[in-house]
């Protein structure tokens, strides 16, 4: 079980049974009942990093733990069908131990596995489904999230010098984005 806390800024609660998992970036956990504990601490090739906490109350209760942002952000619950791309920082936590971590296009992070999967972003959060071959350009800062059936690429223009570079991203599949963005975000 788990609940999104707040409007705009954002906590996420989970409730963790006897010996299950919440997978966190380190530092994102900001308390948790006693009986959860951390068992893991790993980093994933200098781009990501994870914490793994386990309940590990000998009786059958059940513990809570919080999870935030590093800053004034949304949280958004994917459901982990398929890998999904995302931008560097903005993974949040996973609610179990089915989550792996890799690189795919272009070196972003790719997250994948079956468990319950929380992202985060700032200011409004978009998605749209592109078909097979429909393509849209988005700001780079304003990139949150693809499925990874979605061909992510670099998209030069004459503005690149004022305001940087673009993603062109190409279906099929699903795109999120946020509307406020950051030159120097590299995590929520």
């Amino acid at each position: 079980m788990w609940e999104i806390l707040g409007n705009d800024t954002q906590v996420l609660t989970m409730v963790l049974k006897p010996n299950e998992v919440a997978t966190c970036r380190p530092g994102a956990v900001i308390t948790r009942d006693d009986s959860i504990n951390i068992v893991e601490n790993a980093r994933w090739l200098d781009i990501e990093a994870r914490e793994k906490y386990v309940n590990s109350s000998p009786r059958m209760s059940q513990s809570m733990t919080f999870v935030a942002p590093f800053s004034s952000s949304k949280i958004v619950s994917i459901r982990m069908e398929h890998p999904i791309v995302v931008r560097p920082g903005a993974w949040l936590a996973s609610k179990g131990a089915d989550v792996l971590f890799e690189f795919g296009e272009g070196g972003l992070p790719v997250v994948s596995g079956t468990a319950p999967t929380f992202i985060c972003g700032r200011g409004t959060i978009m998605s749209r489904m592109l078909a097979r071959g429909e393509s849209i350009v988005a700001k780079k800062s304003s990139f949150l999230a693809c499925a990874r059936t979605v061909q992510v690429k670099e998209h030069w223009s004459l503005c690149v010098l004022l305001f940087g570079c673009d993603y062109r991203l190409t279906g099929p599949g699903m795109v999120m984005l946020q509307s406020l963005h950051a030159a120097h975000q590299l995590a929520c």
